[in-house]
């Protein structure tokens, strides 16, 4: 009883004393009565043209050179390749604490079987039982190397849940920055428009200039995206 879980999987079994060929009955019924045999020499048979998501029953029997058979062999089972879901992506790929993505599918291609989708990230199970092929996903945390976020297909008949189908979501997080303004005799400088004219997101991308309005302490304290700047300027 050999038989990998994947389409068209290579049956095997020990061979038979005195055996000429064997009879191999292969079916989607533990009942293989009614099923035809399928001749073979060798202790082995190379199945063909079986569907995805489906579990097949299987049993052999040896003939030897009289025509004669032996009783079956045990009843065996395989699964076929579970479908995957198809073409997952994120709405936006890089995003920042607080912020939600989309996260979208295709349904498998063969949906025989099919009941419904879980999602994971980082490996964890997020929510189960999700019928709709796509879903809002919030609360990631700062993670600049990406969370991998997975769905897989979850089948009937005790068939179990395919592969996952992922992609990545990049957190950025947040910089607290503190601008001190002062006049040219060293006072502070209050209501002063500040601006920021460049900054690096911890994408390495670029981000607009920042505009600030002094304390009545000459101060600008902000929480802001962004890990580097240049010099402030007044405006």
């Amino acid at each position: 009883n050999k038989a990998t879980e994947q389409n068209n999987p290579i049956l095997a079994w020990e061979a038979a004393k005195y055996a000429l060929s064997y009879n191999v009955y292969i079916g989607t019924s533990s009942d293989l009565s009614d099923v035809e045999p399928i001749e073979v020499t060798t202790n082995s048979y190379q199945t063909e043209n079986l569907l995805n998501n489906t579990r097949y029953y299987w049993t052999v029997e040896a003939v030897n050179d009289q025509g004669t058979t032996s009783t079956t062999s045990g009843t065996w089972s395989f699964v076929t390749t579970l479908d995957v879901p198809q073409n997952i992506f994120a709405s936006s790929t890089q995003i920042y604490e607080g912020q939600s993505t989309t996260i979208s599918w295709f349904a498998p291609e063969n949906t025989n079987g099919f009941l419904y989708y879980n999602i994971y990230v980082n490996g964890e199970l997020l929510e189960g039982e999700l019928e709709d092929t796509y879903y809002e996903m919030w609360g990631l945390d700062h993670n600049v190397n990406g969370h991998t976020i997975s769905v897989t297909a979850v089948y009937d008949n005790d068939l179990g849940e395919s592969e996952h189908a992922t992609c990545n979501v990049y957190v950025g997080g947040y910089t607290d920055i503190t601008i001190n303004v002062k006049n040219g005799v060293g006072e502070p400088l209050p209501n002063a428009n500040v601006s920021l004219q460049y900054g690096y997101n911890e994408f390495n991308l670029e981000i607009p200039a920042y505009y600030f309005t002094t304390d009545e302490n000459g101060q600008v304290k902000e929480t802001v995206k962004i890990v580097s700047v240049g010099s402030p300027y007044l405006v």
